[in-house]
């Protein structure tokens, strides 16, 4: 990703994860919020965290 970045050429990188659903508009979603506010530095899709108790432990799970 470091290289990536650092090689890119482009305005807008998108980085994704192994586990990531990429759906036929998710390219689209990623971007148009840049194209429709000057002042957006970022945007991320749905994310999901988990909290567990196991064995007296607190595990965190970003889903």
């Amino acid at each position: 990703m470091y290289r990536g970045i650092n090689l890119g050429t482009g305005g807008i990188f998108v980085m994704l994860i192994s586990d990531s659903i990429v759906t036929e508009d998710t390219l689209r979603n990623l971007v148009s919020p840049f194209e429709n506010n000057d002042k957006c530095g970022a945007v991320a899709g749905n994310i999901l965290w988990i909290s567990l108790r196991y064995k007296g432990n607190t595990l965190g799970i970003f889903l």
